[in-house]
């Protein structure tokens, strides 16, 4: 007589992928000399089988809290799977995962407890009760050994990215996240005769292809809902259409109604500019 747990075997390849610790969860035990812990990979279904209970080697019945106990210990852990697409569609070459625990008593005296980071670009957490800082890499991160039932908040963020923030409860073995980041690009001006010439790049433009005499520009720009925004070179605003099931490169200058310089008359946006996206200024 023996009783088995069977779950399915969820594998990660070809991502940033981080193991999840926690202090709080036991050690699986998986020693196949005693009765219970055994594992095996099932050929060509992709399941983990488990061994809870054998009475040939423990020579006894089981008992249902002894059950009940090692079920908890081996059942599996939850993978999450985040990923992230910058303003033109493509998927963000890096970016900052934080996992922060939100369930667990403040560990702020013994920062020793919260483990060693388990992958690559990992690092221990500066704030006691954060769990986990992972960077992800070719727009994708995979956290795996995550608790089932562990409360967690989700935080994601780039230089080009405002932090965004998820509350959750892991009751799935799996959760998937879709982010988007912010609309980010430059403003460059150039004197011209009768007036000043504005115009835009990518953030990250290699500063051998300014053209002579640019300078970044300098002043406000007016958004079509009325607000103002002071410029210096960088302009950032929040990618509000986002939508992660259809990804598309966010509208670059949807937003912007009117811009002004010090010294000039202001200028609205020509109306041909709102369906120009971050693909196209690339």
């Amino acid at each position: 007589f023996e009783l088995y747990l069977l779950t399915p075997n969820l594998c990660t390849h070809g991502f940033s992928t981080a193991t999840y610790t926690d202090n709080y969860t036991q050690d699986n035990v998986t020693d196949p000399k005693i009765s219970w812990g055994a594992q095996h990979l099932l050929p060509g279904c992709g399941y983990n089988v488990t061994l809870l209970h054998s009475k040939l080697s423990s020579k006894t019945w089981p008992m249902i809290e002894q059950v009940m106990q090692r079920l908890l210990q081996t059942m599996p852990a939850v993978v999450l799977d985040m990923r992230v697409f910058d303003a033109s569609g493509s998927l963000m070459p890096r970016f900052t995962i934080e996992l922060v625990r939100a369930d667990v008593p403040d560990v702020a005296s013994d920062t020793g407890a919260l483990g060693p980071a388990k992958a690559e670009g990992a690092v221990l957490p500066k704030s006691a009760d954060t769990r986990m800082v992972v960077q992800g890499s070719k727009g994708r991160c995979v956290v795996e050994g995550v608790p089932l039932q562990a409360k967690l908040q989700l935080r994601v963020y780039h230089s080009s990215m405002r932090m965004q923030t998820v509350d959750l409860v892991t009751t799935r073995l799996r959760l998937e996240f879709v982010f988007g980041s912010d609309i980010v690009f430059r403003l460059w001006a150039i004197e011209v005769p009768g007036g000043l010439a504005v115009w835009a790049s990518i953030d990250d433009l290699d500063m051998n292809r300014l053209p002579e005499r640019s300078r970044p520009f300098s002043g406000q720009l007016g958004l079509r809902n009325g607000q103002s925004l002071e410029v210096s070179g960088r302009v950032q605003l929040p990618w509000e259409t986002f939508q992660p099931g259809l990804i598309e490169p966010a509208l670059a200058f949807a937003k912007l109604g009117r811009i002004h310089a010090s010294g000039y008359h202001p200028a609205d946006v020509p109306d041909r500019l709102a369906s120009f996206t971050m693909k196209q200024l690339q």
